[in-house]
């Protein structure tokens, strides 16, 4: 006998027209009831358009609990189809829930990665900074050295004519040519001491080389965490704020890479000024 009832119930909830039920001339009884009830609790939430309330949820759980117990036809797959979606449901906050650290301690370690990446590009702006004023410096000690052997070569010319002159004036050979060595030994001297500056420079260079070089290593091994963290945060963070991060990553990397050839351009234009 319920049985036989349950197709004209069902019936008479679905149809506008059917029996001595009131509904609207539009709509079914018991979507007016149960639209209505969403409309009310949903105004009485802080912010009805928030998907994110949990309270929002479970109004419409109940209000599907309540559209599965007017169908007692169809109730075991809608109540399967309800049991399935809060089972996802909650499996994602159970997931949401474990990457949370995992969240907090990736922005840890984008903050650190980016601050590292920062300080080598100061160091590295700083050194170049640094090979400028010191190639600045070596090429006008450089022009000082060059004025000076060329003064020298100058003077040693003069006096070269002034030994031709008194040779054939008759004047002593010997008092000339002891000028003359000594002139030379000027100009040997200097040339030693022009040498050992060189020298001293091209140490201070290797040296900067060198600095340089652990800089680039230190920029290395930083790049190669950066890659490991990409990995890691690709599996936890949503991809648009995970192409945003590998965008402002990858442009601090062009960065300090652009800076490492500033940096290296400038010593071969340092060693091609002493060649």
């Amino acid at each position: 006998m319920i049985k036989a009832l349950q197709p004209k119930l069902a019936t008479s909830i679905i149809s506008p027209t059917a029996g001595s039920v009131v509904g609207s001339k539009a709509q079914p009884r018991l979507l007016v009831v149960l639209s209505s009830r969403v409309q009310a609790e949903t105004a009485l939430l802080e912010n009805p358009s928030d998907p994110s309330d949990p309270r929002k949820l479970q109004i419409y759980r109940e209000v599907f609990e309540k559209f599965i117990n007017e169908f007692k036809t169809y109730e075991p797959l809608l109540s399967e189809i309800k049991c399935v979606y809060d089972a996802t449901i909650r499996a994602q906050k159970a997931r949401i829930a474990e990457l949370e650290p995992y969240q907090a301690k990736a922005d840890i370690m984008k903050y650190e990665a980016a601050q590292e990446i920062a300080e080598y590009r100061a160091e590295a702006v700083k050194s170049m900074d640094e090979l400028r004023v010191e190639n600045y410096k070596l090429e006008t000690e450089n022009a000082a050295f060059q004025a000076e052997i060329t003064r020298l070569e100058k003077h040693i010319n003069v006096l070269a004519d002034e030994v031709r002159t008194k040779d054939a004036m008759g004047t002593s050979e010997a008092d000339l040519k002891k000028r003359v060595h000594h002139l030379q030994e000027q100009l040997e001297y200097a040339e030693v001491g022009f040498n050992e500056e060189i020298a001293k420079r091209d140490k201070e260079i290797e040296e900067l080389r060198l600095v340089l070089a652990k800089k680039s290593d230190e920029t290395a091994i930083a790049a190669n965490e950066i890659s490991r963290l990409k990995e890691i945060i690709s599996t936890m963070v949503p991809l648009a704020e995970f192409e945003k991060e590998v965008g402002k990553q990858d442009e601090l990397a062009k960065k300090n890479l652009k800076a490492e050839k500033e940096i290296q351009s400038l010593v071969i234009r340092m060693h091609l000024s002493f060649a």
